[in-house]
């Protein structure tokens, strides 16, 4: 299929150069309906050309029939005087092509006696050949008829990744001051000691010295 299309597209590139090429190139057909006569007037062919652009590769058709005339192209010294000997190009057979292959002035005479002097010449000035772009094709190059399938869907992604554990930093309760338990001040009291606390311990004494001591007193 492709190599369809390459030649496809390549014939219409020769297409396009051929056509070209043909638009380029003109052919003149020399007094048009008149044909190559001896004109009625002595001015037609000169008035014909006037408004004619003639370039290299175009081509002049004269139109006349065989036997009574002919096409000589000549030295425009010749042509003033109407002179067809030494002819630079003779063309005694109707219709005759002339293709004009240089610039320049070109002069052409009908070589039987006495039909120059009646009108029967031409003198034209041929100019170079436009220059033209090079051809294009017509249409564009041809694109593939649809682009590679993709897939209806994407790819699956990756799901999104499991949760990743947040620390948080919960900032410490500050220790609150703590405050000691408030007791009342001690209150001393003096309370009476027992009467046995005044009293001077009793001294064991033994009777014999008891005896002796209550007769001393």
């Amino acid at each position: 299929m492709g190599r369809r299309l390459n030649m496809v597209f390549l014939a219409t590139i020769v297409i396009a150069a051929m056509l070209e090429s043909s638009s380029a190139q003109t052919a003149y057909v020399v007094g048009d309906g008149l044909g190559w006569v001896v004109p009625p007037g002595s001015t037609a062919y000169s008035t014909w050309a006037a408004n004619k652009n003639f370039r290299v590769g175009d081509t002049l058709v004269f139109n006349f029939q065989n036997g009574a005339h002919d096409v000589a192209r000549v030295t425009k010294a010749n042509f003033d005087a109407c002179n067809a000997n030494n002819p630079l190009l003779l063309l005694s057979t109707g219709p005759a092509n002339v293709t004009l292959n240089e610039t320049g002035d070109h002069y052409f005479l009908c070589g039987i006696p006495g039909h120059c002097n009646a009108g029967q010449k031409l003198a034209i000035n041929v100019s170079a050949a436009a220059s033209s772009p090079a051809p294009q094709p017509s249409t564009p190059a041809p694109q593939p008829s649809s682009p590679a399938p993709q897939p209806s869907t994407p790819a699956p992604r990756p799901s999104s990744p499991a949760p990743q554990p947040v620390a948080l930093h919960h900032p410490l309760p500050r220790p609150r001051h703590q405050r000691q338990p408030h007791h009342p001040p001690l209150t001393l009291l003096h309370l009476p000691l027992p009467l046995h606390h005044h009293l001077q311990p009793e001294i064991m004494v033994p009777p014999h010295q008891r005896q002796a001591s209550q007769q001393h007193l």
